[in-house]
């Protein structure tokens, strides 16, 4: 099992960006399926294509390792005979240093690397990056989610 931590800024209050990550999922997903993407220039490709796979994802709420705060959770699992691994996490969302009106979404947690002893290998020597790059991509996606949901608001303002 490897574990996993991703950051991404969106601009968007934090008690906003809060209340607009799941409807930002839907808006990402269709149904119980979600698009996990690795960056092209991840892969040295140097064209606007990435390798695209579909997993099943479940958001829950849950509570903290504290018990005081409510927290995200997000996991999924791959569709079909693919090598993109299971994933196990929490989604946050907290206010970025003084900055009332930009957010931070992070993602943390764990997957299961697939391929046995090869498998864990190839994660040690480059899988690792392609993980975290992958989730940089969602959670872009996501944040650029939240900015488009967060407009009429913003407009108010």
């Amino acid at each position: 099992m490897a574990h996993i931590v991703a950051e991404e800024h969106v601009r968007c209050a934090p008690a906003v960006a809060a209340s607009l990550i799941e409807p930002a999922l839907r808006r990402i997903s269709t149904g119980e399926k979600l698009a996990v993407r690795v960056p092209a220039d991840v892969i040295g490709l140097h064209n606007p294509i990435a390798l695209e796979q579909e997993v099943r994802f479940r958001v829950a709420h849950a509570r903290d390792q504290s018990g005081l705060n409510d927290v995200l959770t997000i996991s999924w699992e791959p569709v079909g005979d693919v090598l993109v691994p299971a994933f196990r996490g929490i989604l946050t969302s907290d206010a970025a240093d003084a900055d009332k009106l930009e957010s931070i979404l992070a993602l943390q947690g764990s997957y299961d690397v697939p391929g046995g002893l090869v498998g864990k290998a190839l994660d040690e020597a480059f899988g690792f990056w392609i993980a975290r790059a992958t989730m940089h991509d969602l959670l872009k996606r996501l944040a650029r989610a939240i900015e488009a949901l967060d407009v009429p608001s913003s407009s108010r303002r």
